[in-house]
């Protein structure tokens, strides 16, 4: 059920306008213009240069007739809109648990890369902002009844997961710590004062490029010792994101790249079709380079291939212009009930099921964008403008001043970044404890009667609600100053601010209890001013989803959301729902309900959980 659809149909019909170019000029006015607006009269007057008095006054006359408007008026050449809210009450109705959902079923493959930490530490809240983005926009394309391929790349052979080897290897670290997760043991101990000893003593510096060769030439001691480690780490990893609901299909391992020699593939297409070519002069002399302006190497002058060269590989795997030669077995059951693969030498072809996607969305950091753009250009070229490889950027998490003081550190600026090799980061699972606790302080006081188990339960979905809100809510191309006890504050704009919402919904319809709806009569109810605008607000989220999913981009939900919560609230304050007389009081119940399935649909895609009471 859409609304905003139906509403296109009528216009379409009625101007002889496409219903997708309508949907581009609508606009929603302030409650004394209308409930809707289009601007399409400007642009069809800038277009064909007639009169634009004469073209609004054509197409006001023509939507006159439909019978979902009361009232049609031009106003600086918008043309604004009044509901007809006796017909416009029955589409409220018929909302249900799959409203915002996309009926038409989709055919395009797209694949979703994210997280892809490398596995040599614990998931910090860095990492989460990708996790985040990355989780929520996969609901979101499912809202839009696609069904994304969802990929974890695993960098483990990258000097980071060398650096974990040569504290095995050159300080005699043990494998573990006895009661110590061992992503937390390995990034936060074993990773930080290798990076310590290597500012003291520069020529440790070999050690790891000695580790980073075996690890690439494939040496045997080395490859297992490596593929313990990353796979105990990848394990960890992905219980702390399980935690917070976030899940998988495939992983994809940069070893495997090597091992199925992907890159020597990619390498043969690209010289074929003349995309690199052999520097023989300057700086890069004895490199194979791709020209984009400048001369960016893939291989070094050994042959050996670089980062971005890998990331080519892969992306042409990605869209299927490299035959999917894994194997493939399954690594575990998530706690969604779903499975997650993993490339490796011991499982089996799975026949393309991973790969050989039209569209492609890669969450990678702002700091790739260079190599980003070129693999973008190459996917294109080789492709024929047939695939589509969509870098999605976002920006770095900070650390308060506030943050700093809880890892026991002087701030020295008002953000600060974070560093693994400087021990400044907080783990995610370190985060999410802190949060439970502090939550949890704040249910027992609002919450005195109930059991200390049930205080921690809805204590956990505050944290995890909050983490991920917090990374999803803000454009990623601006940096996030996470600051931990800012998070938990119930005000607008917050997760803890939305739930709260939903549960003073819960509360009302708790005490409303079963109702004598009579819905026959709702159409001649005297609607106040607050009842049309809460009408119209949850009426706006499906085109909300399907706007937010055209641009991939999640603030927009989380401003209509945040936006939803506040009218909720302020409708309730003005609008009795219980002490009230039929059949008004049925209404409100029923716009209560209404506002909560929205709300819940809402939460869906951005990681909040609902909860009966806070």
């Amino acid at each position: 059920m859409n609304i905003i659809q139906e509403i296109l149909k009528e216009l379409s019909r009625a101007l002889n306008i496409p219903a997708d170019e309508l949907e581009k000029s609508l606009s929603y006015p302030t409650q004394e213009k209308g409930d809707i607006a289009t601007n399409i009269a400007i642009k069809l007057s800038k277009e064909t240069g007639k009169p634009l008095k004469e073209i609004a006054e054509d197409i006001a006359k023509k939507a006159k007739k439909i019978d979902l408007f009361s009232e049609v008026n031009i106003i600086n050449g918008y043309i604004n809109f009044r509901y007809n809210y006796s017909k416009i009450i029955r589409y409220i109705e018929k909302i249900d648990e799959n409203y915002g959902e996309t009926k038409e079923q989709k055919e395009e493959r797209i694949l979703i890369e994210h997280t892809s930490a490398n596995p040599n530490k614990a998931i910090h809240i860095g990492h989460l902002r990708n996790a985040c983005i990355g989780d929520s926009l996969v609901k979101l394309l499912k809202m839009m009844n696609f069904k994304p391929i969802v990929e974890n790349y695993i960098d483990d052979t990258g000097a980071q997961v060398a650096d974990d080897i040569v504290g095995i290897k050159y300080f005699g670290f043990p494998i573990e710590k006895q009661g110590m997760k061992i992503d937390h043991y390995f990034g936060d101990e074993i990773y930080v004062k290798v990076n310590q000893e290597y500012e003291k003593n520069p020529a440790l510096l070999e050690k790891r490029r000695e580790i980073l060769q075996k690890i690439e030439t494939g040496d045997k001691e080395i490859t297992e010792l490596s593929d313990k480690i990353t796979h105990s780490i990848l394990q960890a990893q992905l219980e702390t994101l399980e935690m917070l609901g976030i899940n998988y299909d495939v992983i994809v391992k940069e070893s495997d790249i090597i091992r199925y020699n992907l890159w020597k593939t990619a390498f043969e297409i690209l010289k074929e079709k003349k995309e690199i070519k052999l520097a023989d002069s300057g700086k890069n002399a004895g490199c194979w380079v791709y020209m984009d302006g400048n001369e960016k190497p893939l291989t070094r002058s050994d042959g050996t291939v670089l980062y971005i060269g890998k990331d080519i590989a892969h992306a042409m795997w990605k869209h299927g212009l490299i035959e999917d030669v894994f194997l493939y077995s399954k690594l575990k059951n998530q706690p969604s009930g779903e499975s997650i693969f993993e490339t490796n030498q011991k499982g089996e072809r799975l026949n393309g099921r991973y790969n050989n996607v039209k569209k492609s969305i890669n969450i990678i950091g702002s700091e790739q964008a260079i190599n980003q753009k070129i693999v973008t250009e190459i996917i294109k070229k080789l492709s024929k403008g047939e695939k589509e490889y969509i870098y999605y950027p976002y920006e770095l998490v900070y650390l308060s001043p506030n943050s700093m003081k809880r890892l026991g550190k002087t701030p020295e600026h008002a953000q600060t970044k974070m560093s693994g090799r400087k021990g400044l980061f907080f783990n995610a699972d370190d985060i999410l404890e802190d949060l439970t606790k502090i939550a949890y302080e704040g249910v027992k006081k609002r919450n005195p009667e109930i059991n200390n188990e049930e205080a921690e339960r809805i204590a956990k979905s505050i944290a995890i609600s909050t983490i991920r809100y917090e990374m999803v809510k803000t454009d990623p191309n601006k940096a996030i100053v996470f600051d931990i006890d800012q998070t938990l504050r119930i005000e607008q704009g917050s997760a803890s601010y939305l739930m709260y919402s939903l549960a003073r919904a819960n509360s009302i319809l708790r005490k409303a209890g079963e109702t004598n709806k009579r819905e026959e009569a709702f159409d001649d109810v005297y609607l106040t001013n607050m009842d049309k605008e809460l009408i119209k607000k949850i009426l706006q989220f499906p085109a909300i989803i399907e706007r937010s999913a055209r641009q991939l981009y999640l603030p927009t939900l989380a401003t209509y959301v945040t936006e939803l919560s506040l009218l909720f609230n302020k409708w309730y304050e003005t609008s009795p729902v219980i002490k009230t007389e039929e059949p008004v009081k049925s209404l409100r119940i029923m716009l209560v309900e209404k506002t909560r399935t929205t709300l819940l649909k809402a939460f869906n895609v951005l990681g909040i959980i609902g909860i009966e009471k806070m």
